[in-house]
């Protein structure tokens, strides 16, 4: 790690349960930095824009995922704080998780990004090898911020 003060880190929250090493690594770097950790989970539903007219309105479905995402984080933070995390806090957000991501960055900057390596575990990762590097890079391009990429517990 960089001679620089840690003041802040984001945690990348994608709600599988091979999250639970990535959220664990950024509780562990909170408490050594004593840093504020802030959890953000995008939630993207778009994919149900072409399902049948009978489906409830995307509307209602992003209110009941977001509701569920509020109460996830709510969880995280309380972990955190057991563990003695003493300034937490969380954003869900709406829409492509990459550009959400990337724009909780711009907004919080943070001195370290914390986000799990991609898994095809239980279905398709948001984020493939290639373009989670390419997403890294233009973060540690423009904006100079630490990336920490976390390896999944193996079962």
């Amino acid at each position: 790690m960089s001679e620089q003060k840690i003041k802040s880190i984001i945690c990348a929250v994608y709600g599988k349960p091979s999250s639970r090493t990535t959220i664990s690594r950024a509780i562990d770097l909170a408490l050594e930095y004593n840093a504020k950790l802030t959890f953000v989970h995008a939630i993207n539903a778009e994919f149900l824009k072409s399902s049948t007219p009978a489906m409830m309105p995307l509307k209602t479905v992003y209110k009941q995922l977001h509701d569920m995402g509020n109460f996830a984080m709510m969880m995280l933070m309380d972990r955190a704080e057991r563990r003695g995390v003493s300034q937490t806090d969380y954003r869900v957000r709406e829409g492509n998780v990459r550009e959400q991501l990337l724009l909780a960055v711009q907004e919080l900057r943070p001195d370290i990004l914390v986000i799990g390596k991609p898994t095809s575990l239980l279905g398709e990762s948001v984020f493939k090898e290639q373009p989670l590097k390419e997403f890294i890079d233009q973060i540690q391009l423009d904006m100079g911020i630490q990336i920490e990429i976390v390896e999944p517990e193996t079962a």
